[in-house]
């Protein structure tokens, strides 16, 4: 692994650890700032999950509807003292942990699925972009690290055609203080580079037509299964006034959409924001989910976190 960057003005991404740094200081990225509208009790959906796997699924929904009146989030004390007379504990905790592995292994595979994809699309040279029926060229940039951003995070420069995993952030602000190629205000810049949401997408589209400089932002996601209605899932505030269909669709709205929210900020056109869900990992078996650019719902989400850093 490289030493962390602290000369040049960009951000760097480790992939072993997962890290972003500018300048020797470490970022919060977009999905880690979402992380506290979206709560996931890792522990207790275990549990839950390997109740299932004993009672199989239809015991189970029986056990929720009579038991539980499907309340899918009863305190987990209140499920084990009702179910423990019914199942073996030592059991129990061996599903459990086996469910675990299978959630590691699920993220170990969803990693390599994506590395796949992006090789495949610098081996073809071209991608195809189904919104706009028209043929891209791939650009591979060079780099230093397992990712980077662009030079002086000039993205404005960058030519027409498909990046696969561009880094981006919304450090759009310290662009004032670029000019011909250099920082005018270093200090100044750095203070709001130190301060950025970076993240990745698997991969955005510019092209220009006619004045306009228009982008689109696609993302694979690989799950086992389909985003679907979860109703005991609602983002918790500021999130919960924005309506959406379902919770996971909206985090990745509010993913994808801070993405391309950074690059409205530094001057270009919104136009398709998509992901590509993959069924069980199967790059033949995918469905396409069309998502809303919604720019009140990105600003209510940086607003809040900055109140929140501040606290």
């Amino acid at each position: 692994m490289k030493a962390i960057e602290e000369k040049r003005s960009i951000i760097t991404f480790e992939e072993e650890e997962h890290l972003y740094h500018y300048k020797g200081t470490r970022l919060s990225s977009v999905t880690s700032a979402l992380k506290p509208y979206f709560p996931f009790d890792m522990e207790g959906q275990l549990y839950r999950s390997a109740y299932q796997v004993l009672f199989g699924q239809d015991e189970w929904k029986k056990i929720m509807a009579k038991t539980f009146k499907y309340d899918y989030k009863v305190d987990l004390d209140v499920m084990h003292e009702a179910l423990e007379p019914m199942i073996d504990w030592d059991e129990l905790l061996a599903t459990r942990e086996l469910i675990r592995e299978e959630w590691r292994m699920s993220g170990v595979r969803g990693t390599e699925a994506h590395l796949i994809e992006e090789n495949k699309l610098y081996a073809a040279g071209e991608f195809f972009n189904h919104r706009t029926k028209r043929m891209q060229p791939v650009i591979q940039k060079a780099k230093d690290y397992d990712n980077q951003s662009v030079a002086l995070n000039y993205y404005e420069e960058l030519e027409d055609g498909c990046y696969p995993e561009l880094l981006v952030h919304t450090g759009w602000d310290a662009m004032q203080y670029v000019k011909d190629g250099k920082v005018t205000d270093q200090e100044k810049y750095d203070e709001i580079m130190r301060d950025v949401l970076p993240g990745q997408s698997d991969i955005v589209c510019f092209e220009t037509i006619g004045d306009e400089r228009f982008v689109d932002i696609y993302d694979h996601k690989f799950m086992k299964r389909e985003p679907r209605k979860y109703y005991n899932n609602k983002a918790l505030p500021p999130l919960d006034k924005f309506k959406c269909r379902n919770d996971k669709i909206q985090k990745f709205e509010c993913q994808l959409g801070t993405y391309m929210h950074s690059l409205v900020k530094m001057g270009f056109t919104p136009r398709h924001i998509d992901f590509i869900y993959y069924k069980d990992y199967n790059p033949e078996d995918r469905k396409i989910f069309k998502l809303k650019y919604r720019p009140d719902l990105i600003e209510s989400i940086l607003e809040d976190f900055n109140n929140r850093k501040d606290i």
